[in-house]
């Protein structure tokens, strides 16, 4: 049997031996010595796939890792029998939170997991190494790859973090049917960080279950962001597909789906297809470079590479919050396209709670594109090549009107001067 976890302890180092599972998806019965014993242990040292079960069984029996450091030793083969050539295995999260569903941000993992440059090398179905990071927890220094095809997770890393992920670099092919797929999370809450952080590869999720509905969505970094996501680097293929027979929706975005927290200084150059196959003027789903609909803050980030989608904006697909400093190199393909902001609005009755934490009441503005930039070119079927291609305020029962704003951008080096107005007569309050 290989080496088991490196503690200091030689009791605890047996116990642990007697514990490994030799599968990936084996769940070891409860040890109650294991799990008093780590207590006391700060530094957990692990250099093998059963390793990594032995940790998952714990995480089972409750133990949330708060205050002990996982250090990678050596690579793991995410296979069926851990080896370099294995064969694809039905992997389950390591780190499992027991109240999945609840609003709890403190559960989950909560300890520090140094990945020491070392690598995750994935032939799977399924990811989610964590399936929730808690507040407090860190994941850093890690790099993941392989091919993880199938299954019903809908990202590589965790489902929900609310902690830090700093660092980690991922370079896969994953693809799954009808639950969208995210490089980092499915949703980085209000507490989390994502940062210096770099995805490659491609990532798809196509829907074509007769009669499914919904919203099916894939983005590189994640697909809800409440929290910061920074310093990042996208350069995987994104892919969203609705196929003829199903009822959802898809929509792409090289950073985040939906944006209500803060994005700054990413970088996307990666090639966006959206098709929603079965749209028609109630269904027609939509990209954009960085956001797909944005009610936070995205500043100095850049998006350079193509998009292909009915509906679609260089930077954002719908503007509710603030785009700053951003810029759009790009060639945009579909049907209602615009070079920075598809449709950009004063305030929504859905989204206008807008929580970004820039101002002191922690609500930023609504509809601003403030020194943003496109250059490339727009292949609408309309034949509109525009920039803004609704600017919308609204104009309240009191008359009182509520206008966008777009200040000091450009479109192939022109200034904007202004979007279409549309004011919308009913009562905002």
């Amino acid at each position: 049997m290989k080496r088991s976890l490196k503690l200091i302890s030689a009791p605890l180092a047996a116990a642990i031996s007697m514990s490994i599972a030799p599968t990936v998806s084996a769940n070891p019965p409860k040890n109650d010595h294991s799990i008093q014993s780590l207590q006391s242990k700060s530094v957990i040292k692990i250099s093998s796939l059963e390793d990594l079960n032995h940790l998952r069984g714990l995480s089972n029996q409750g133990e949330n890792f708060e205050g002990k450091t996982i250090i990678l030793e050596n690579d793991i083969y995410i296979t069926k029998d851990g080896k370099k050539d294995g064969d694809p295995v039905e992997f389950k999260p390591i780190f499992k939170c027991p109240d999945y569903w609840t609003d709890d941000y403190d559960a989950g993992f909560k300890g520090i997991f140094d990945g020491n440059a070392k690598t995750l090398h994935f032939n799977s179905t399924n990811s989610n190494i964590f399936e929730t990071i808690g507040k407090g927890g860190v994941v850093k220094n890690l790099n993941i790859t392989g091919q993880i095809e199938g299954g019903q997770n809908n990202s590589i890393v965790a489902d929900q973090n609310s902690g830090t992920i700093d660092n980690v670099n991922i370079d896969v092919s994953a693809s799954n049917n009808a639950v969208g797929i995210f490089g980092f999370c499915r949703e980085n809450t209000e507490y989390g960080v994502i940062k210096n952080c770099e995805v490659k590869g491609k990532l798809s999720s196509t829907c074509c279950i007769e009669g499914s509905g919904g919203m099916f969505s894939t983005a590189g970094i994640c697909g809800n962001n409440d929290g910061v996501i920074e310093s990042c680097k996208v350069s995987a293929n994104l892919l969203s597909r609705v196929c003829n027979e199903a009822d959802g929706i898809a929509e792409t975005a090289g950073i985040s789906a939906f944006n209500r927290g803060i994005i700054r200084g990413c970088l996307v150059e990666s090639n966006i297809i959206n098709l929603n196959e079965n749209s028609g003027d109630d269904l027609c789903g939509q990209a954009g470079g960085l956001v797909s609909t944005n009610n936070g803050l995205v500043v100095n980030s850049i998006f350079n590479g193509t998009i292909t989608s009915r509906d679609a904006g260089g930077i954002a697909g719908n503007n509710y919050g603030a785009l700053k400093s951003c810029k759009a190199n790009a060639t945009i393909n579909g049907q209602v396209l615009a070079g920075l902001v598809r449709s950009n609005t004063w305030g929504d009755l859905v989204f206008s709670s807008n929580i970004y934490k820039e101002t002191a009441e922690g609500k930023g503005p609504q509809g601003v594109v403030d020194g943003c930039e496109f250059v490339g070119s727009i292949q609408s079927i309309t034949g509109e090549k525009v920039a803004i291609y609704e600017n919308i305020g609204v104009l309240t029962s009191d008359n009182t009107k509520f206008d966008p704003q777009i200040i000091n951008c450009k479109m192939n080096g022109e200034d904007i001067i202004k979007g279409i107005d549309i004011y919308y007569n009913y009562d905002f309050h």
